[in-house]
């Protein structure tokens, strides 16, 4: 058995487990900064292996995709980790982050 398969797994469930953590604002720290972990994890890998000359395909839920645009991907990529920066800086700022939520109360009506 090939040891992609479970470490593709393991990669997409705390994938999963970031997005659900950013959707419901709960462990809203600890997800960026483990989210900017991976990002800049995979941008290195990605770099390294675009450097030393390997074809990369993504068989990303049953669909083959051959790399053939490296600086495109790598901007990419270089701009989601430069988003998950932005969203950490803000978890660093507390109450007084760069977006300030305003609750509506309805209860009234």
């Amino acid at each position: 058995m090939e040891c992609s398969l479970p470490l593709a797994c393991i990669g997409v469930s705390m994938e999963l487990l970031v997005g659900i953590c950013f959707i419901m604002r709960r462990a809203y720290r600890a997800a960026t900064l483990w989210g900017c972990v991976m990002a800049a994890v995979f941008l290195f890998l990605y770099v390294q292996g675009w450097a030393r000359g390997l074809e990369l395909s993504c068989n990303c839920l049953g669909a083959e995709h051959l790399i053939t645009h490296y600086p495109l991907d790598s901007a990419m990529r270089a701009l989601l980790l430069g988003a998950i920066l932005v969203l950490a800086w803000d978890s660093r700022q507390g109450e007084n982050g760069l977006w300030k939520f305003k609750r509506f109360d309805f209860s009234d009506m």
